[in-house]
């Protein structure tokens, strides 16, 4: 979480988001990715949410944090003045979709682990 930061302070500084297209299609991934591996570690090792249907269902949770997120952060962008929201409905989607594929790798790598360390 620590490097996405730097890494997005670099890229506004040296208007990365700007100079390369692709930059902000791989902020948005690593954003789900760190919001859903951080969902899914919480879920799946809470005892708090023992009863929910997100421990049985890591996939839900994934989407539910990254998607969840990834709207929210869309929305802040568009309250705050950065996007005009009907002009850049389309970028807003994408976003959207690349943080949702970032939290799908995230699921992936638990589900791998899960199954790599279960007997």
């Amino acid at each position: 979480m620590v490097l996405w930061g730097v890494l997005n302070q670099f890229a506004i500084e040296l208007h990365w988001y700007w100079t390369f297209w692709w930059f902000d299609i791989l902020m948005h991934a690593m954003g789900g990715f760190i919001v859903a591996l951080g969902g899914l570690i919480f879920f799946i090792s809470s005892p708090l949410v023992d009863r929910l249907l997100l421990r049985r269902s890591p996939l839900f949770a994934a989407v539910i944090g990254s998607g969840g997120m990834g709207l929210l952060w869309e929305a802040y962008e568009a309250m705050v003045g950065i996007i005009d929201l009907p002009e850049y409905l389309p970028d807003s989607v994408f976003d959207v979709s690349a943080g949702l594929a970032g939290g799908l790798v995230a699921y992936l790598l638990i589900v791998h682990h899960r199954r790599a360390v279960s007997p």
